[in-house]
């Protein structure tokens, strides 16, 4: 039952207004820094993370309209791959696959809840930022993919098994790794690429692939191989010994000693280590590129997202059609001039569309109490700062995490003022603001930046360290983004 708040006073009849606007998605482009709809118009996107979520049908049908009601039109599906019993109790899984024996039997309550969700996302007039990668993880079964013969095929689910036994700290990095090096867990990936973009909706009729309603697609969340291995993440026993076997076949190639790939010091190692973990990365990119595109699907498809270091921000800026980056802001943004938007032109790629996956206030730090009682600054300050910067989207994290915070009403259970990220729909706070912040930025009630500036870099410098990788080179005084819209070109600039 949801809990009476002031967010809907005086909020009933726009509310309303907007459910009866609502509109299925119309074909979305990318075009220069905007998505733009079929006669040329940018659209923004004002949006929300659904994590592992699987409602009933009231409560997706509730859930849809609800979301609508606040201005919302982007929903980006998360963890949707991840066995999620914590969040979903009493389901198979808690996620799109079985689990019990491979990971790519589908758990077919799950796929049933996640057509009927969407469809009715897209019937409020909802895009869908979606992935191929979303948390999944690998089971021994899934050796079948492919017979490498009894020794190679035992090497491998011992491999998985050994994986799977991680603290999920230690595996999430090293797991998301995996399909760059290891064959077999790339054409798992492929199978349920073309699961997700093929299969048809019963409830819309329509495939994924061809919908309008699907705006985006992404391979990897949060991933750079770069930043992976600074970290010093390790691939199990079968995987390291492939990864392994392509670097010494690459230093070979170059004319170069073999060397540990964990290790490098020489310069020429590091910068031969760098063009190696780029070209691994690059031939990933288009392996599944192939695959989707023959799906039928024509969008945006993005090789992963987050500030990882330049050399990362450049690979994204070639391969994706858009640029995602995540941002988890000091809402004081009277604080400092280094704020979010100061570190997210790290991100912002000229001639790209620009969207904040995931957005929120801090997680963490000395201060975190303090910044939870000012919050309600953030959705004006996003929204004011986006359109400012000429961003393309804020998608706020998340909505929910499973089913158990919202109830048959498409609202909490249970409302208060205190923060959630994990369940921003028990967050009366946010909710107070989302809507009117949304319609500020969506309407371009701030007019972007008359004097934007861009920031140009050639040479990307290799490094093997982990403060060398996370610097940035910005180039421009913090203070900056406040005066001028930011945006990053990698190249020389044009005489």
């Amino acid at each position: 039952m949801r809990i009476f708040s002031t967010h809907l006073l005086g909020g009933l009849m726009l509310a309303a207004t907007l459910a009866a606007a609502a509109a299925e998605p119309v074909p979305l482009k990318a075009q220069g820094d905007n998505f733009v709809d079929p006669a040329g118009k940018p659209v923004k996107l004002w949006g929300i993370n659904l994590v592992a979520f699987y409602p009933d049908r009231p409560t997706a049908a509730a859930t849809a309209k609800n979301l609508a009601s606040l201005g919302i039109n982007c929903a980006r599906p998360h963890h949707m791959l991840r066995p999620s019993g914590d969040w979903n109790p009493g389901m198979a899984s808690g996620a799109l696959m079985d689990y019990r024996s491979d990971s790519m039997t589908p758990a077919p309550e799950a796929w049933d809840r996640f057509f009927f969700l969407t469809n009715e996302l897209r019937k409020n007039g909802i895009y869908l930022l979606l992935s191929v990668g979303d948390t999944r993880h690998y089971r021994p079964d899934d050796v079948k993919v492919l017979d490498g013969g009894e020794a190679d095929n035992l090497a491998w689910r011992k491999s998985v098994e050994e994986m799977n036994r991680r603290h999920w700290k230690e595996a999430i990095d090293a797991r998301k790794m995996m399909p760059l090096f290891d064959e077999r867990a790339a054409r798992v990936v492929e199978n349920y690429a073309r699961r997700l973009l093929t299969a048809v909706n019963p409830y819309s009729g329509r495939k994924f692939a061809d919908d309008p309603q699907l705006l985006t697609v992404e391979l990897l969340n949060e991933f750079a191989l770069d930043y992976v291995v600074i970290c010093n993440n390790r691939l199990p026993e079968y995987q390291h010994r492939e990864l392994t076997a392509q670097w010494e076949a690459y230093l070979k190639k170059h004319g170069t000693a073999p060397c540990d790939f964990y290790t490098v010091r020489a310069p020429e190692q590091v910068r031969l280590r760098a063009d190696f973990m780029r070209e691994a990365q690059t031939r990933y990119f288009r392996r599944l590129e192939k695959v989707i595109r023959e799906c039928g699907y024509r969008g945006s498809i993005l090789f992963s997202n987050l500030w990882e270091g330049e050399p990362a921000a450049r690979l994204n800026a070639e391969l994706n059609g858009s640029i995602e980056d995540h941002c988890y802001a000091d809402p004081r943004v009277y604080l400092d001039p280094k704020d979010f938007v100061h570190q997210k032109t790290l991100t912002k790629v000229a001639g790209k569309p620009y969207i904040l996956g995931e957005f929120n206030h801090s997680e963490g730090g000395r201060d975190l109490d303090d910044q939870k009682r000012k919050r309600a600054m953030l959705p004006l300050a996003a929204a004011a700062n986006a359109a400012f910067q000429e961003w393309s989207g804020i998608v706020w994290f998340a909505w929910c995490h499973g089913g158990g915070a919202v109830g048959t009403d498409g609202w909490a259970r249970r409302e208060g003022r205190v923060s959630s990220l994990g369940n921003l729909v028990e967050d009366g706070m946010t909710l107070d603001h989302l809507r009117t912040a949304g319609l500020l930025f969506k309407n371009g009630m701030v007019r972007p930046s008359a004097s934007p500036v861009r920031r140009h870099l050639d040479d990307i410098p290799p490094v093997r360290d982990y403060h060398g990788l996370m610097r940035g080179r910005t180039g421009y005084k913090p203070g900056w983004q406040s005066i001028h819209a930011i945006h990053k070109v990698f190249g020389k600039p044009t005489p």
